[in-house]
């Protein structure tokens, strides 16, 4: 059995420029050092509805190609503010597609981000923070488990929420600035980090 523990993080375009940073060399992994970062990051990518062009799930296939160890999961805030698109749909395809990808995937862990309220969903309320509670309602219920994958509703404690956030983001009010894009690395590493660690422990029993 391998001692590598391959994460890989799918999302938005927040994760495709946190590819890039790791990329350029901007960011360095962090984690135990059996621990590979790789990653799906599509601009614009969204949940709702399904099937519609750039819909997060057409790159499962991409993503069982990878063979994750652990998932790290975050998309849904392109979708706030879409027609049809109302907290419970956009919390419901984020649930169908984290089963879809325990499904086809079979990671050891899955996490999944909380949506950041961007300052430019300011008209369509709190949309975001209502989907990330749906989430960890579903977490609760779930047990903290899908099948025989773990599962965990990663929140930052870094700011991107609060009443200050529109200080981390540029000037759209979408897109994450310098400062704001390290709070988010140091908060992706951290989550992919733990279970990694949590991985490793448990194969030292199988």
């Amino acid at each position: 059995m391998s001692s590598c523990i391959e994460a890989t993080v799918i999302g938005h375009s927040y994760v495709r420029r946190l590819h890039e940073k790791f990329a350029d060399g901007s960011y360095v992994p962090r984690g135990p050092p059996e621990l590979f970062y790789n990653f799906i990051g599509v601009g614009g990518a969204r949940v709702y509805p399904p099937g519609a062009y750039k819909n997060i799930a057409r790159w499962i296939p991409e993503l069982k190609h990878r063979k994750p160890d652990i998932v790290f999961f975050h998309c849904g805030e392109n979708d706030v503010g879409r027609e049809g698109a109302s907290t419970f749909e956009i919390s419901d395809q984020i649930i169908k597609i984290a089963e879809e990808i325990v499904k086809e995937c079979h990671p050891k862990v899955l996490i999944l981000c909380q949506l950041t309220h961007f300052p430019a969903h300011e008209p369509y309320g709190e949309i975001s923070k209502r989907v990330t509670e749906r989430l960890l309602q579903y977490e609760k219920v779930k047990r903290q488990r899908i099948m025989d994958t773990k599962l965990k509703v990663w929140t930052h404690t870094i700011g991107l929420n609060d009443e200050n956030r529109v200080k981390y983001f540029e000037k759209v009010n979408v897109h994450l600035n310098t400062k704001g894009q390290w709070k988010y690395y140091k908060s992706v590493v951290a989550a992919v980090g733990r279970y990694a660690r949590v991985v490793l422990e448990e194969r030292k029993f199988e």
